[in-house]
Parts: structure tokens; C-alpha cells; sequence
């Protein structure tokens, strides 16, 4: 707290303080949402998800989240929609993945893959991605996309909402998917 105090006083930026929703205790997410609006940062509140990047809730936790989005204003915490007030009430929200396309995830291998979370899943190494590739991700459906979390993706997925997907998802079952931190079983794993 000291070290954000200092940040308070003397950055000349702004600020942004996150807290997620299922990987702190209850009740501490709205303590970091306070000491934000009390020093002048953006609060902002993520939702956890499992290793595959999927929404993963308890109902006392969708309840925290609905108490803290009306604490913060609303609908300025939701970016790309209210996809997560979709997730909550209805378990899904399906969405135009452009991951691997209008979205890039380089992991640390010097692989592309379409997120963070599908590191497992689909991959091309970076020094031979090409146009082509930008664009058969681009019209890939990814059969994650109906339970994923990932705002960034699916912010900046949105101006393309309107447009088709017509290549099938080439990817392993998401069960499947590696989790977070472990490496993946090989180089490549362009279909």
C-alpha cells in the first residue's frame, strides 16, 4: 500500500488496479476497488478462470462481482460488452474469435498462439507466420470462445462481429489444453 501511495502522489500516468474475482479471498476485491477510487487510480475487477482460459464462478462469487461492478459505476467495467454478465447468467457467450489474427499471443517459445490460454492448442512459430496465416485465423471459429474470459481477445475481436467464420476449429479438445507455466509438449503444433 505504502508503494501505491508513492504512485498516487507522484505518477504522471494513470493508474490502473486490478483485482480478480475468485483468486483472493471474498471481500478483499472490494478493498482494492475502495483504495482505488480513494487514490485516484481505475479500479478495475477480472473474473478468474480455469487453465483453459474458460469462466469458472461460484454463485458467491458472481454475487461479489455484481456488488462490485454497481460499487464502480457499472458498465464502465465491462470492456467488449457485458460478456461476463452473460457468462454469469447464462453460462456462455459466444463471440467471433480473432485470436491469431486482429489478436497475437507470442509466448515465450517464440510461438503464436491464439491466446494465453490455448498455448496447447494451435501454434506456428513467429518467423513463419505469414499473411495467409492472419487470415485463416482470422475466419477460424475456436470452439473455446462460447465460456472464454479473455476480454483483450474479445475486445479486440468486436469490430468484426459482423463477419463469418468459415474454417473449422483445428485445435484439441479444451480439456486438453497445457495449463499456465508448463511447457508445451513441442515446438510446433500447426495442424
Amino acid at each position: 500500500r505504502k508503494k501505491l501511495e508513492t504512485i498516487a502522489k507522484h505518477a504522471k500516468f494513470r493508474v490502473t488496479l486490478n483485482s480478480v474475482i475468485g483468486s483472493a479471498p471474498a471481500g478483499e476485491p472490494a478493498e482494492v476497488v475502495a483504495f482505488a477510487k480513494e487514490h485516484g487510480f481505475k479500479p478495475r475487477v477480472s473474473l478468474v478462470h480455469d487453465g483453459n482460459g474458460q469462466f469458472k464462478l461460484e454463485p458467491e462469487q458472481r454475487a461479489e462481482f455484481d456488488h462490485l461492478k454497481h460499487l464502480s459505476g457499472g458498465g464502465r467495467m465491462e470492456a467488449a460488452g457485458d460478456y461476463r454478465g452473460k457468462l454469469m447468467a447464462e453460462g456462455k457467450a459466444p463471440f467471433k474469435c480473432r485470436s491469431g489474427s486482429r489478436y497475437l499471443y507470442v509466448d515465450e517459445f517464440g510461438i503464436v498462439r491464439w491466446c494465453s490460454q490455448t498455448r496447447d492448442r494451435w501454434g506456428v512459430p513467429l518467423s513463419d507466420y505469414s499473411r495467409a496465416e492472419l487470415k485463416r485465423q482470422f475466419d477460424t471459429k475456436k470452439e473455446c470462445n462460447e465460456r472464454c474470459t479473455v476480454g483483450c481477445v474479445r475486445k479486440a475481436s468486436g469490430p468484426d462481429s459482423w463477419r463469418g467464420q468459415s474454417q473449422p476449429d483445428p485445435g484439441v479438445p479444451a480439456e486438453q489444453l497445457v495449463q499456465i507455466g508448463n511447457k508445451p509438449p513441442s515446438a510446433s503444433v500447426q495442424p
